[in-house]
């Protein structure tokens, strides 16, 4: 088995370092701490985009606090107590009517001689991870990582991934389910909210010194309610100003230190974002024509939109390639995608507005029968009883007071001008 072996030289996130999940891992359900989930997430950047297998991830003890940020006195065993509940995580991928269970690594292993700790993720997250051809999710790691809230990692990945779209909706116990929240903890929406979505909007906000955004994305965020009770959020997805995350402004390219490249060709894989290495492996094996004809395709796919990731877009033309019809390809499939995501927000729209209709139809029809009753006196109320049963005959014989289905909606057609004020009720507190 290979190992992936971060260096002195290479040890920081890049520019370059992407961090590439399949759609149904962006939206699992799991929970980790923040810790864990940094670990996790270079452990995925570290996944080559023609990788068919996984390796085994080797990280320098050492190294632990710069890629992470965990800092302790006593690292080794507080790198161990991390570990051992990282391997005792699980997670839960939905696959339509069916489910997987499963871990997020299967091994993680301590070489003292070494310092170094190899990690090896779980094989059934292979579909999920490796040789991504469509539905999935790029993030840049040099962001990612450096958000602080437990909830704002999650966040970021599941409206990046409807980043294109605009716009992404959530019922509350979907919201709540796939970030891991816990039942009985922040069942109050307004705790949820505080410590999910406006900490998630708070770090997205934040700027550097030179007023640049360390998130390339940010979000306003509606609540649905039914009723007084909120059932469901909406949010709005908006681009915003980013400078390259760990590139230094004055020598963006190239990547590594040492002797500079001097082929044109691999100058231009550098810039892109391409590692120095690899760019020459490209050069030596597929030479400088083919590969000017890719840099061309990224080139018109940038001015279409359809590039997330440069680097990433132009390595899967160059190892799978890429031909201009392809390009076209993937565009009307993207299109498509784009198209049926669409259509599945506006049946999920359709299908809250639906059920908030009826919840508030029951919601007004109690508050009516309730104050209609109270104004009138006990002997009234039981001569308008026997009434509904005179006239119901055998269906409301059994009818003991007006709780009871049938006989409440008799009283409700009782009611002067019901309907026409059931309609302004629903308008006026209708939000969906």
């Amino acid at each position: 088995m290979g190992y992936t072996l971060i260096t002195p030289e290479n040890k920081k996130p890049k520019k370059n370092m992407l961090v590439t999940q399949s759609n149904k891992l962006v939206e699992a359900r799991y929970s980790l701490t923040l810790y864990e989930q940094r670990l996790v997430l270079m452990m995925i950047s570290m996944i080559e985009p023609d990788d068919d297998d996984f390796k085994d991830y080797i990280i320098r003890v050492s190294d632990f606090s710069d890629l992470i940020g965990l800092k302790s006195r006593n690292l080794y065993p507080t790198i161990k107590k991390l570990l051992v509940k990282l391997r005792e995580r699980t997670l839960v991928i939905e696959k339509g009517k069916d489910y997987l269970i499963t871990g997020w690594i299967s091994s993680a292993e301590y070489v003292s001689s070494e310092g170094v700790v190899k990690l090896s993720f779980d094989a059934k997250l292979k579909p999920f991870l490796l040789q991504l051809k469509k539905e999935f999710t790029r993030q840049r790691l040099g962001q990612v990582i450096k958000f602080k809230g437990v909830y704002t990692i999650r966040i970021y990945g599941l409206l990046k991934q409807y980043q294109k779209l605009g716009s992404r909706s959530f019922s509350i116990d979907e919201f709540r389910k796939i970030l891991g929240v816990e039942d009985g903890k922040l069942s109050v929406f307004a705790n949820l909210k505080a410590r999910t979505i406006l900490q998630a909007q708070k770090e997205f906000s934040r700027q550097d010194k030179d007023g640049a955004y360390f998130s390339d994305i940010n979000f306003t965020f509606e609540a649905i309610k039914t009723g007084r009770k909120v059932t469901g959020l909406k949010f709005n997805i908006f681009s915003q100003n980013t400078r390259p995350v760990f590139v230094p402004k004055t020598a963006p390219a190239p990547q590594e230190q040492g002797e500079q490249p001097k082929d044109e060709t691999v100058i231009k894989l550098i810039e892109i974002g391409i590692s120095k290495v690899k760019a020459e492996k490209y050069l030596s094996k597929y030479g400088a024509e083919y590969l000017k004809n890719k840099i061309d395709l990224l080139i018109d796919g940038l001015e279409s939109g359809l590039v997330k990731s440069p680097a990433g877009y132009l390595t899967s033309a160059i190892i799978e390639d890429w031909t201009s019809e392809k390009v076209a390809e993937k565009k009307q499939k993207e299109e498509k995608r784009a198209k049926e995501e669409r259509v599945r927000l506006e049946k999920l729209t359709k299908e809250l507005r639906e059920k908030q209709i009826i919840n508030l139809e029951r919601e007004f029809s109690n508050l009516e029968r309730e104050n209609y009753l109270k104004n009138l006196s006990e002997k009234e109320q039981t001569a308008l009883l026997e009434e509904y049963k005179a006239q119901a005959g055998f269906t409301g014989k059994y009818a003991k007071d007006f709780s009871n289905t049938l006989a409440s909606i008799w009283l409700l057609e009782k009611i002067p001008n019901y309907k026409e004020r059931k309609q302004d009720y629903i308008n006026k507190n209708l939000n969906i």
